[in-house]
């Protein structure tokens, strides 16, 4: 099955950023991730984005769900909104 890519408007996740803005002691890696969580990506599709393995974002999923005390991606994305934690962007 091939999965169609929907045109993109993000900009990336700068580490200046990242260090205004993570107040759950996330690192550049699982910010990333969250960041494109967010935007509705899969974790086929981050890894594609972020050109890392499947099993590297499924890692910092599973640490960012840790700090943020969140029990699933789709609740650390809504945390992260609520919270503004991506503000600029």
């Amino acid at each position: 099955m091939t999965t169609q890519r929907r045109p993109r408007v993000v900009t990336p996740v700068t580490a200046t950023r990242i260090s205004e803005a993570s107040p759950y002691g996330l690192d550049q890696g699982e910010m990333s991730v969250l960041f494109l969580l967010r935007e509705g990506l899969f974790v086929p599709q981050i890894a594609e984005e972020l050109a890392i393995p499947q099993a590297a974002v499924e890692a910092h999923v599973e640490q960012l769900l840790k700090k943020m005390n969140a029990h699933s991606k789709t609740e650390a994305a809504v945390i992260a909104i609520r919270q503004g934690i991506f503000s600029g962007g």
